[in-house]
């Protein structure tokens, strides 16, 4: 075969295989819906068909006899074509359903005048002919596709039918319009014009800050989503519980662009619907796919019959980019099968507007048009009754965002707010990471996502009370998101719409007739009397206030909402956040409780049945705002009313309040109080994972609570000295909290490095050997006495062995941190290099620790210990050589007992640790 022909017939079998293409990405999402555990890939299918070397394109080797005055470039700018695209793929769907012989009539008609326009120099006759011949072998080339295509189908799933298809047969039924509009070639720059127009309007993203108003480009903060498909068998919407996993068939994003063809992407409030299909639109006209149209269903005007999707584009480009565009050409576009039509929205119908009315306008047009993609968004709440015919459309669920996704809104978000060093960005992002860690049901949503970094971004940190987060998303959720959209009333008394909500959630969350959500008149019911209760004296005016609350929640609010739909009056309403039920709830619980003991025991309820603990956690956040010191007040009546109950009680009720102390203001005095009560509860798991919780570094002032802590610990001592030798003992982690608060004595140097601390709850130094060498140099911000309780600690180490001397004991087992950037190495060199600041005892106590290191380091990290590291390095190098010389000469002012210790250690004649394989230490 000549390079000409090889080319040619390389570029048209490439052509049909992508024609083929789309065909088979939409069977394949079938058997995915259908859960066929190995469903048809598009690329297998396609790497089986022939190339043109050994395919039936070879006998195209025929164009060698185009006609005189034809050039390739003419031949290759036919295949190449949108329209001969549609064609093959028009021809490959009759191949697969059937067709008459009118219809590949009709398709060798629209060939032969795409050839006829393309190859004009040449002779008609000659022209014509060559026509025949090329259609004979397309089509032969598509029957072999289709079969091959149908092999690996029924394999798959031998009761799958392409005849069954609605949008393979509205293919072969839409031929000759189809023809007929390409018939004409398309003249004027108006699709490129479009296009710039398009991606300048949807390229930015307005974010939610409304002080700012600021549009960013979507590749500066849009982080892009994961998609599930809903399955046969699943529902629409399930309502979802604050860490329920992720299920379903998943897709990328970037896969849905390429594949779109006609879906359904369903999300919850604020999951990004909107921004992803504009993000699509993007995406699908500036990679070359072609052209998207996006039309708003709230503002389309639907009659009983329907729409005109054409008529609806036009307008829309009109008034959103203020051009004329011509019917003639937009029916093309969504004819060719490069339109790309998204109907964002379904969600959001004008109250006078049918749903199903709508659903079933959106079919038609599909149908009408169905080598187009057709994208609706909608929310998951309330789709069932809307939703769309299911062997035409493929529905797809917005997945909540997974942790690393949040990592990377951050880190957008805080690279876009601030204007710091790649250092302070990456600690900022670590900080809203750890602050956010507690609140995984709300960081999940990209909406409340950018709430709470809104918050975090105007105090520079996150408020620790859930209270506060959710005051702050209702307030942007129903005031000012809404009305920004110019959806909802934006003139309704917050407030008054707080009262009767915490109402509903109160009857919803614990009323078991109610927990499947509320009918309207239910609702109306309850707002009516809560309005009269305790916001109007007219009940007229509080059935009016009620009937335009439930008006605001139809389909509009983010928090509650319409569920499912139903007659007049009976339509279900419920929250869409568990999250902001409890909320509600919580507030209308402490508004109606009289004393803190009260609102205690509530809340014991909760805790002791093991369920709604956010729920609880935010009554106590609450109780600060009815009574002075609510939850100083509530936790001592929990735990005062503690003592009474079984042991496995006690740990669950001494857990909530450990992990709940962090979240609410509470006094030294019910610090001290839990902190005991867990201390006495260490014999039980619940009691030992109790303390674990309030050690950690992100707590509200962790070391006035790691004081507290300590004051427990020594008051536990003094009473009890075997008990606590014996918690000590099991967990080693509180050994080294009663090290660091001057509670027991060091008596065993090798405990220094042990690190279960560093293990327990990842808090910065490594082992208590770091923090000692880092509080010595005051490189942390040590309470008082800190210094004094280290001093205290190296005489301690001094007088054991200048009374035991230096004893061998097993090696300690050292925590990996340790040699991290060698940072115990510097820091013990400067402590050295600083010993005139410690009395002289405290020297030779300083000294020991450092030998020890020397054999740690030496041990598991050889050569970490070098000459950068300074002083230590001349201690390490004189045991390496058994060189006593060479010891720091500060040795020598040592007392002459202690130097002759520090000479035979450096000798090798004595060690601190000894370990299995001594060579790795003596090496």
């Amino acid at each position: 075969m000549d390079p000409f022909t090889s080319t040619l017939t390389a570029v048209t079998s490439e052509v049909i295989r992508e024609a083929a293409r789309p065909l088979i990405e939409q069977g394949r999402r079938e058997l995915v819906r259908r859960r066929i555990r190995k469903p048809v890939e598009a690329d297998a299918v396609l790497q089986s068909v022939p190339g043109p070397e050994v395919g039936l394109f070879d006998a195209l080797d025929l164009l060698r006899s185009l006609p005189v005055g034809v050039a390739q470039s003419h031949i290759q700018r036919a295949v190449k074509s949108r329209t001969f695209s549609v064609l093959s793929r028009q021809l490959l769907a009759i191949a697969l359903c059937g067709g008459t012989r009118s219809d590949k009539d009709r398709i060798e008609r629209g060939l032969r005048g795409l050839l006829l326009r393309t190859l004009a120099p040449a002779q008609r006759p000659d022209l014509l002919r060559y026509c025949g011949q090329f259609f004979t072998l397309l089509d032969l080339c598509c029957t072999d596709i289709s079969k091959k295509v149908r092999a690996a189908f029924k394999q798959a799933d031998p009761t799958y039918t392409w005849g069954d298809q609605p949008l393979l047969k509205a293919t072969v039924a839409t031929i000759e319009q189809s023809v007929s509009a390409m018939e004409t070639e398309e003249k004027g720059t108006w699709r490129q014009e479009y296009v710039t127009a398009f991606i300048r309007t949807y390229e930015k993203i307005e974010l939610p800050d409304f002080d700012l108003r600021k549009r960013v480009h979507y590749s500066k903060i849009f982080v892009a989503p994961n998609f599930a498909m809903l399955q046969l068998d699943e529902e629409p919407y399930e309502p979802r519980r604050p860490g329920r996993g992720r299920s379903g068939y998943q897709t990328g994003f970037h896969s849905l662009v390429t594949s779109v063809g006609h879906t359904v992407v369903l999300g919850d409030p604020g999951a990004g619907k909107s921004t992803a299909s504009s993000v699509i639109g993007c995406r699908w006209s500036g990679e070359g796919r072609g052209i998207c149209y996006i039309l708003k269903i709230r503002n389309i005007d639907f009659t009983r019959s329907g729409f005109n999707l054409v008529k609806s584009i036009r307008q829309m480009i009109s008034e959103t980019f203020q051009q004329e565009v011509s019917e003639q050409n937009i029916s093309r576009s969504l004819l060719d099968g490069s339109a790309l039509v998204v109907f964002d929205g379904l969600d959001e119908l004008a109250e006078t507007v049918s749903g199903r009315l709508v659903s079933h306008a959106i079919e038609v047009a599909s149908l009408a048009y169905p080598l187009a993609r057709f994208l609706v968004t909608s929310r998951r709440l309330g789709y069932t009754a809307v939703q769309l015919d299911r062997s035409i459309f493929h529905d797809y669920i917005l997945q909540p965002f997974d942790s690393g996704q949040v990592e990377s809104y951050a880190r957008k978000w805080f690279t876009f707010r601030s204007e710091g060093s790649e250092k302070q960005l990456k600690k900022a992002v670590m900080d809203f990471m750890g602050a956010s860690e507690s609140i995984p049901d709300l960081r999940e949503n990209p909406l409340l996502l950018a709430v709470i970094c809104l918050l975090h971004a105007g105090h520079s940190e996150l408020p620790r009370s859930r209270p506060k987060i959710y005051r702050k998303c209702v307030e942007l959720l129903l005031r000012t998101w809404d009305s920004h959209r110019g959806i909802g009333e934006h003139r309704l008394d917050l407030e008054v719409f707080e009262i009767v909500l915490a109402e509903i959630a109160h009857l919803t969350l614990f009323e078991p007739a109610h927990r499947a959500g509320m009918t309207e008149s239910q609702v109306r019911e309850v707002a009516v009397r809560v309005l009269l209760r305790d916001a109007v004296s007219d009940r007229f005016e509080a059935v009016a206030l009620a009937k335009r609350m439930i008006n605001l929640c139809r389909g509009r609010a983010w928090m509650f909402t319409d569920v499912a739909s139903g007659p007049p009056d009976a339509e279900i309403f419920s929250f869409t956040h568990q999250s902001f039920q409890e909320y509600f709830a919580a507030r209308r619980l402490v508004l109606t409780c009289d004393t803190p003991a009260e609102l205690a025991v509530e809340i014991e309820k909760c805790v002791l049945d093991e369920k709604l603990e956010i729920f609880s956690q935010i009554c106590l956040a609450l109780s600060g705002e009815k009574f002075v010191s609510g939850p100083t007040q509530v936790y001592l009546h929990c735990l005062r009313s503690n003592a009474e109950r079984p042991s496995r009680a006690q740990g669950a009720m001494l857990g909530f309040l450990s992990r709940t102390a962090n979240l609410v203001m509470l006094n030294r005095t019910a610090l001290l109080a839990l902190v005991r009560k867990v201390l006495r509860h260490m014999s039980s798991d619940t009691g030992f994972n109790a303390l674990p919780v309030l050690l950690r570094s992100d707590y509200r002032s962790p070391l006035a609570l790691r004081h507290v802590i300590g004051e427990a610990l020594r008051e536990m001592w003094q009473e009890d000295r075997a008990d606590l030798a014996r918690i000590c003992d099991l967990t080693p982690w509180l050994w080294e909290i009663c090290l660091r608060e001057g509670v027991v004595p060091l008596t065993d140097v090798g405990r220094l490095f042990e690190g279960y601390m560093h293990k327990m709850v990842s808090e910065e130094d490594s082992c208590s050997a770091e923090w000692l060498m880092k509080s010595l140099q005051g490189r942390r911000t040590p309470a008082l006495g800190d210094r004094d309780i280290c001093v205290g600690i190296l005489e301690g180490v001094a007088e054991q062995i200048r009374t035991y001397g230096i004893r061998t004991e097993d090696g300690p087992e050292a925590p990996y941190a340790l040699f991290e950037n060698n940072p115990m190495a510097r820091l013990t060199s400067r402590a050295l290099a600083r010993h005139q600041q410690l009395s002289p005892d405290a020297v030779v106590g300083l000294v020991s620790v450092a030998m020890a290191f020397c054999e740690v380091s030496a041990h598991y990290q050889p050569g970490a210990i070098t000459e950068r590291t300074g002083v230590l390095y001349e201690f390490m190098e004189a045991r390496l050589r058994r060189e006593p010389s060479q010891l720091p000469s500060g040795t020598g002012n040592l007392p002459r007992a202690d130097k002759t210790r520090i000479d035979r250690w450096c000798r090798r004649e004595v060690s601190f640790f000894e370990w299995v394989d001594l060579s790795v230490e003596t090496g």
